[in-house]
């Protein structure tokens, strides 16, 4: 996450997320998701995060 927040690629998404399917403990799988959706979000929704602050 921290590749795809400091290059702000959102290329990597897919490999994060598909990396983040793979984790096998269910609480660390489900940050890593929400992580995962966090970075969509931001990207989906350009400049409403810089709003709201």
């Amino acid at each position: 996450m921290m590749m795809i927040q400091a290059a702000d690629n959102k290329t990597l998404l897919r490999r994060a997320y598909e990396e983040a399917k793979a984790i096998p403990d269910e609480k660390e799988k489900a940050e890593a998701l929400l992580d995962v959706i966090n970075e969509v979000n931001y990207f989906t929704h350009p400049g409403e995060d810089k709003q709201a602050a």
